[in-house]
């Protein structure tokens, strides 16, 4: 037998915001003293299936929120200019595809008093600020796209 035998569990958690490999030192034992030391660096694993809270600041979140706000004023029929401001959370679960949940502030701006013509632009109204709640379906083998948005 060697001086000195480590035992290794990799386990590979697959979480649809990231990718990690977490490794854990399940038993390593030293001949020379006969002494077994435990350790334990895994984090606490996630449901397969479960919901994952993900970054609200990462951009590909903002561009699902804009998208979920496009639809929202179409099938309203409004015609104000309306940006998303924040997105204040954000899950994914993975069903069939990818189920991603949105919280995200929108409002109408303007930028320099008229219809912007880049991201940026200023609230002209804070009381006609609105919250709203998407969820968009993903299915990109299917080339399929479900979005459902409610604001108020």
């Amino acid at each position: 037998m060697n001086a000195f035998s480590v035992v290794f569990s990799i386990f590979l958690i697959v979480n649809v915001c990231e990718l990690r490999l977490v490794t854990e030192n399940v038993h390593s034992r030293s001949l020379k003293s006969n002494e077994i030391t435990l350790e334990n660096s895994r984090t606490k694993r996630e449901v397969v299936g479960g919901v994952t809270e993900c970054d609200p600041n990462d951009g590909q979140y903002m561009n699902l929120a804009e998208e979920s706000l496009s639809k929202f004023m179409q099938d309203a029929g409004l015609t104000e200019n309306y940006r998303v401001f924040k997105v204040n959370k954000v899950t994914e679960q993975v069903v069939e595809g990818t189920l991603t949940t949105i919280e995200f502030v929108a409002g109408p701006c303007a930028e320099d008093g008229v219809v912007p013509t880049s991201d940026k632009c200023d609230v002209i109204d804070n009381n006609n600020v609105i919250e709203c709640n998407s969820e968009v379906w993903d299915r990109p083998w299917m080339n399929s796209k479900t979005i459902e948005v409610w604001c108020a």
